[in-house]
Parts: structure tokens; sequence; C-alpha cells
């Protein structure tokens, strides 16, 4: 599942709610807006059912939650309990993005990155967390070259800003990528 939360802490409830319906195993989540000081306290609603990773800002600007009231941005990924000893979280640089790798037993190792891009208007942050993902990419195609890789999550492109358009559309050739577009109301 992917989910473009928009607020961790104002959707826990939605999350929690649509986890006890659908029980999803890995759940990608874009725009948690939340600091990781601050994670572990609205994660308890989830009552241990989830492990999780956070990828927010704050964790590479340890003075962030010192300046700014709210967190913005950032990645996460949850997944069911029973899959922690098969998931490892894939140290980056970076909020934009979080890779996960998954490898359950009997089963091929399959990558997963959880993508929040800059929002128009950061045009030059957009074109760093692009660099940065190819390169993670790259990285990680070298490690484990018969991995499939699955991005999912929010890379904000519009279909009308022809520049992001041409940048993502790059960016797909060179990683030889498919793309899925799926529409939300």
């Amino acid at each position: 599942m992917t989910w473009n939360i928009e607020g961790l802490r104002r959707n826990i409830y939605n999350l929690k709610h649509f986890l006890g319906i659908h029980k999803p195993d890995i759940i990608f989540l874009s725009e948690p807006q939340v600091f990781a000081h601050d994670v572990d306290l609205v994660m308890k609603y989830l009552c241990g059912e989830y492990c999780y990773s956070l990828n927010s800002a704050d964790n590479y600007d340890q003075e962030l939650p010192l300046t700014k009231s709210r967190a913005h941005g950032g990645t996460m990924v949850l997944w069911k309990s029973c899959h922690d000893p098969y998931i490892s979280p894939y140290p980056v640089s970076t909020s934009g993005f979080l890779p996960i790798l998954f490898h359950p037993p009997r089963s091929p190792l399959s990558i997963h990155i959880s993508v929040y891009l800059p929002t128009l208007g950061q045009e030059s942050q957009f074109m760093e967390e692009l660099s940065n993902l190819s390169c993670t990419i790259d990285e990680l195609r070298e490690r484990h070259p018969n991995a499939p890789i699955f991005l999912r999550g929010d890379f904000n492109v519009n279909s009308k800003i022809k520049s992001r358009n041409n940048l993502l559309d790059y960016f797909s050739d060179e990683h030889d990528l498919s793309m899925l577009q799926i529409s939300h109301p």
C-alpha cells in the first residue's frame, strides 16, 4: 500500500482504521510530517502490530525541531511485525526517499523505495533529490543486480509542468523504469 498521508499525527486514526480492515503487509507513506523524536508517540496507536522506519529531515539536522514548529515532508515505511527479521532499511542521506530491502524466507530479495520529492517552486531541491535517488538506485543495482526495485510515493510531478515531466521521463529512461499512474479522488 502507498499513501501520501500528509501528516501521520493527524491521520493516525484513519491509518489504524485502514490497517484494521485491509491488513497490508507493507505500507509506504509519503509526507508523514513528523519529527523522529515524536514518531514513537504517534506509532503507539498501532499497538506494536507494525514496525517502521522514518526518514525525516531532523535525522540530518538535529537542531531542526528547535527552529521549526512542525515537520515537513519525509518518507516512512511500516511493515507487519512478523516481517521484521526480513526487512532492512537502507541508509541514505536525505528524507526525500527511504529504501528497504525485503528478503523473506524462500523468496528472492526485492528493493522498495518510498518517495516524496519536493513540491513545485523548489526546483533545485527537486533536481538534487532526483539525482540522489538516481545514485542510490545505481548503488543498489550494483550491490543487488538481480533484485527488482519498486519505487512508490509522490514524485510531485504535475502533467502541466513540462520541465519536471521531462526530468522524470529522463530518469525513467535512464533506469529502465515502467510507470504506473494511480490517480486518487
